[in-house]
């Protein structure tokens, strides 16, 4: 037994043998890291799915409050989130019903269970920015946009959906074209119909050089900063008000 603990010094003390138990702590690091990683990413849900406790929100929201009733309701992604709309309009009633990191077909997707129950006399859409940051073509938005105005024709025939232009970004500049493109077929798509509304925003938010101006974002150069917000704000608010003053049909 003496001779043992001198012998486990000796080894321990041995530059090569404490290489290769670190190497050995290292390896095992890792592979219960990965273990650890796959079993996150197996837990963490994929689609509509990971929207779900968020949705169950706005659904428990509506049911306790009638104050969506017969308001503006501004449904999308951040942009939407994001809009301090008490601030941005007073004197309307508004309600917030955005979901950060959200796509058009997630907008699609949820609709019958966020917007029909509080019947709002217009609905404000900001979708296709994650859309098409995401590898989404312009003809994609589309097709989900038709699918969200197929449920809204439904549900709501009677309030008007205002699809917002999806904002030019200077961190999200190389999307440029494809976001023209899906802000042109928006456009058409929604003069199709006297129920829909197309509002062009985005070019509210170009400099001289037709570049989206940096003094109207956060410092993230992709959401709005107040700046942003009031610019937007003052452009939309004479859209909505007809429709809150004039009787539902």
């Amino acid at each position: 037994m003496d001779g043992v603990v001198p012998e486990v010094y000796n080894r321990l003390s041995n530059p090569i043998f404490g290489a290769v138990t670190a190497m050995n702590r290292l390896v095992c690091c890792l592979i219960l890291g990965s273990l650890v990683s796959g079993l996150t990413a197996q837990d963490k849900p994929t689609g509509p799915a990971r929207w779900e406790s968020e949705i169950q929100k706005f659904e428990t929201a509506g049911r306790a409050s009638a104050a969506a009733t017969e308001a503006v309701m501004f449904y999308g992604s951040s942009s939407a989130r994001l809009w301090n709309l008490e601030e941005s309009f007073p004197g309307l009633p508004t309600v917030n019903r955005g979901f950060g990191g959200s796509r058009m077909d997630d907008a699609a997707y949820f609709y019958d269970r966020v917007v029909p129950s509080s019947k709002p006399r217009v609905v404000v859409l900001y979708e296709g920015d994650n859309d098409i940051a995401g590898g989404r073509t312009a003809c994609q938005v589309l097709a989900d946009f038709e699918a969200l105005t197929t449920k809204h024709r439904v549900a709501l025939p009677d309030s008007q959906l205002i699809c917002l232009s999806i904002k030019y970004s200077p961190s999200r500049a190389k999307f440029r074209l494809e976001q023209e493109a899906a802000n042109a077929l928006l456009k058409a798509r929604c003069a199709r119909d006297s129920r829909l509304t197309y509002c062009d925003l985005a070019t509210l938010l170009l400099n001289t050089n037709g570049e989206p101006d940096p003094k109207y974002f956060m410092k993230d150069m992709l959401h709005l900063n107040a700046e942003g917000y009031a610019v937007w704000s003052a452009a939309l608010r004479p859209q909505l008000e007809p429709h809150l003053a004039s009787p539902r049909p």
